[in-house]
């Protein structure tokens, strides 16, 4: 049923505890394509190790080549498989006992949907959401739903689901075939995050459905191979927010907020000045020049569908 692909990079500390929770599921028949991106620690002796009692190919990279592309690197091997869909897995999180299960049964009686959560709980407080899927406002800012909020409140948001975390996100391999562009499946030019908000907007413009699987769980660290404020992450936020903007919006909807996005990353640029992390201040001006560098690779696939498609997805 299931490709799982995980991305791994100096994952030591965490490849063991996932792997064994994988290991432990009720055998729904699946294919493991673990990606290492040039990792330096004990990562590669770990798959191996597993290797002899797992169904796991390993696709080792030269270099760290990013989270997007990784994924793709991963997903194209799977498509000769016999497994119909994909299940992007983060290393650094824990499948609770059945999630697979529980996530067989979930897609087995919703063949119309083509993406799929699995619900992320925090690791360290397994009442808190870690991720529940995405939901696009108006001017397509990116929530993540219901983030660090009370597991009783999930109902709440559960309705609201437009598009699914790569952190732990199951797809229809046809979806995927069908709204890959020549950047991938994954926008490999985003390198890491936002990626999985561009596909999902790819998807629900393509009118595939998604939904969440609360009754499939896993624990999930959070940032557990990256550092959560870091001047790295505040460089891919900021860039691939804007690259995020300017590739899917339409030319009327992207002109008339740009601005207002590039005045964002000033004012918090200053913010940064003003508390004297000039790492990060830096990374933000990078992150502005970058996308102006950047953008136009997009010029031929931006989109020509109307903002009010999302606005239909979402019920307005």
């Amino acid at each position: 049923m299931l490709s799982i692909v995980i991305v791994n990079w100096n994952g030591e500390k965490y490849l063991e505890p996932c792997l064994d929770s994988i290991k432990a599921q009720k055998n729904i028949g699946y294919k493991i394509y673990i990606v290492d991106n040039g990792s330096k620690d004990r990562s590669l002796e770990i798959i191996s190790r597993y290797q002899q009692s797992m169904d796991i190919v390993l696709l080792p990279l030269k270099k760290n080549e990013g989270f997007a592309e990784a994924n793709n690197i991963g997903i194209e091997a799977s498509l000769g498989d016999e497994h119909e869909y994909v299940l992007t897995l983060n290393n650094d999180l824990e499948l609770k006992e059945n999630c697979f299960l529980e996530l067989e049964r979930f897609i087995s009686s919703h063949a119309h949907i083509d993406s799929f959560q699995i619900l992320l709980m925090n690791y360290f407080e397994r009442n808190l959401i870690d991720a529940m899927g995405i939901y696009f406002k108006e001017d397509y800012q990116v929530v993540q739903l219901a983030y660090k909020e009370n597991y009783e409140n999930l109902e709440e948001f559960e309705h609201q689901v437009m598009g699914v975390s790569a952190g732990a996100a199951v797809y229809s391999k046809k979806a995927l075939i069908s709204v890959r562009d020549r950047e991938g499946f994954f926008d490999r030019s985003f390198f890491a995050y936002y990626e999985d908000a561009d596909l999902a907007i790819r998807l629900l413009k393509k009118g595939y459905k998604t939904a969440l699987a609360k009754d499939a769980v896993a624990y999930h660290v959070h940032s557990g191979t990256g550092i959560q404020d870091s001047p790295f992450k505040t460089y891919y936020l900021a860039r691939n927010m804007l690259l995020l903007q300017y590739k899917n919006r339409d030319v009327s909807g992207y002109g008339k907020k740009k601005f207002r996005f590039i005045l964002y990353h000033v004012k918090l640029s200053l913010k940064y000045v003003a508390r004297g992390k000039f790492s990060h201040a830096a990374s933000l001006w990078k992150a502005l020049l970058d996308f102006y560098k950047m953008k136009s690779r997009y010029a031929d696939l931006k989109s020509v569908q109307g903002d009010n498609l999302l606005d239909e997805r979402r019920g307005v």
